[in-house]
């Protein structure tokens, strides 16, 4: 009956040191050190642990979040030739224009690049009608 007790008793010590944590001597050697450290050291270190967490988010937040902006916005004074260079950059060749007072847009693929399309956005020129069209379309422009 004696060894049955003392077997029941080793399973219930190993149970305890199962459970007990190991990493707390660790823990407890940190925290005495941190107890015995200037309180100045220890709000340096938590602000450089802070600034570091800050920048990483920051990153993470720029480097992930690209939105594609795929349209070129022609915008200029009146009669400087916009609607010009919108036509001879589509058709390559000369066309007549005249002065637009709405918006004109197509798909644009340059010769040499491969693979990615613009959008060609042609503004109106008109100082009424250029800032309400450059309001409009600037999320999406380069």
């Amino acid at each position: 009956m004696k060894a049955d007790s003392t077997g029941g008793n080793m399973g219930d010590k190993a149970d305890v040191e199962i459970s007990e944590n190991p990493f707390e001597p660790y823990i407890e050697f940190l925290r005495q050190q941190l107890e015995d450290q200037d309180p100045i050291f220890l709000i340096g270190f938590i602000v450089a642990l802070a600034v570091v967490f800050i920048t990483c988010v920051f990153l993470k937040y720029f480097l992930t979040s690209k939105t594609v902006r795929s349209a070129v916005l022609l915008v200029g004074l009146c009669d400087s030739g916009k609607t010009l260079l919108f036509s001879r950059l589509l058709a390559s060749k000369f066309k007549r224009t005249q002065t637009s007072i709405t918006d004109s847009s197509a798909p644009y693929k340059a010769k040499n690049d491969r693979g990615s399309a613009w959008t060609l956005i042609d503004l109106p020129g008109h100082d009424s009608l250029r800032s309400m069209y450059l309001e409009k379309f600037k999320s999406g422009a380069r």
